[in-house]
């Protein structure tokens, strides 16, 4: 029985109130809530008022996940997001009335350089929102999307140089956690104890079984992958074919996610995770972590190692030091 519960990986409530409600009725008749701790639904605030957030309390959802982005109406309206910041203010202040707990908000950092655009205004409007998570990504521009075809043709505003970046990312560690927010994971911050349970299971590499197309699961030795293509998705699982990848894990693989994953966190990865897998993992590792630890970038309590988090915007290079 799962102990936590997350729909997500996309914007669930865009499927309307009706069918968020048969999607409830389905987990609940396949699943003991009682016995789930955290249940999370992924939302954008321009799809929440109070009918919707009535479905999803009783359906048994304890938390909310929004996509806000940033509370900058211009920056919003770049970003061609439907929603504005008062939409956002008034979609948190209907939740809590609702009686939702626990909510968490998306913010990007490193963003175009709009001339009504302040970085620390931005972020203390987030911190005013009086919300229990932040998860703070760094702005990514994939190939073919809107913004990569303005930013070759010269019609998206410059963005921040990797200084400036660095900057922000340090000017929001320095303001979330003056305001009370633990820095956990590279790009999650919670307060009150808030952190993503669910998020935390996959770091510490839990067992889960993702339902979708696209969705994966992991049972502790093997992963599998859904197919992405919804039309052949329903075909298999109407004729009983499920259409998925499967990769059994080896021991490298193994080594290689718990450092990727664990080192991401303020818990840092045990020595005895290492150790048992393999004695060539650990004398590997044993072989490169010692100038990460005279440089202060790996802090090391006993047999726990874990990143400074002055270097967490570098973790990538650290980690791919460390790995086979």
């Amino acid at each position: 029985m799962p102990s936590t519960i997350y729909v997500g990986g996309g914007t669930p409530s865009s499927i309307g109130k009706e069918k968020t409600r048969e999607l409830l009725e389905i987990i609940a008749k396949n699943f003991d809530l009682d016995k789930v701790e955290e249940f999370t639904v992924e939302c954008n605030p321009e799809d929440v008022d109070n009918e919707l957030l009535g479905i999803l309390k009783n359906g048994g959802v304890n938390r909310l996940s929004m996509g806000v982005q940033s509370l900058n109406d211009e920056m919003l309206r770049l970003m061609h997001r439907r929603h504005s910041s008062v939409k956002v203010l008034k979609t948190i202040e209907k939740a809590r009335k609702i009686g939702f707990e626990n909510i968490s908000v998306d913010f990007i950092f490193g963003l175009p350089k709009i001339e009504n655009y302040d970085f620390g205004s931005d972020l203390e409007k987030f911190i005013n929102l009086d919300i229990e998570h932040i998860s703070c990504y760094l702005l990514t521009i994939e190939d073919n999307s809107l913004w990569s075809k303005m930013l070759k043709s010269g019609k998206l505003p410059p963005l921040p140089n990797e200084d400036e970046i660095n900057e922000q990312y340090k000017l929001l560690i320095d303001r979330l956690k003056a305001a009370g927010f633990e820095h956990y994971e590279v790009s999650n911050f919670a307060r009150n104890n808030r952190q993503s349970r669910h998020n935390v299971s996959y770091w510490i590499h839990t067992p889960y079984t993702g339902f979708g197309p696209a969705a994966a699961s992991f049972d502790g030795v093997s992963r599998f992958k859904n197919v992405a293509d919804i039309e052949k998705y329903i075909v298999g699982t109407l004729t009983g074919y499920p259409n998925f990848e499967s990769e059994k894990l080896t021991s490298t693989n193994l080594y290689n996610e718990i450092l990727m994953l664990r080192l991401r966190t303020s818990y840092g990865v045990d020595f005895e995770d290492i150790r048992k897998l393999d004695s060539k993992f650990s004398e590997h590792f044993l072989s490169k972590i010692g100038r990460f630890i005279d440089s202060g970038s790996i802090i090391k309590n006993g047999d726990n190692y874990r990143i400074a988090e002055r270097e967490w915007m570098i973790s990538d290079y650290i980690i791919r030091e460390l790995i086979l």
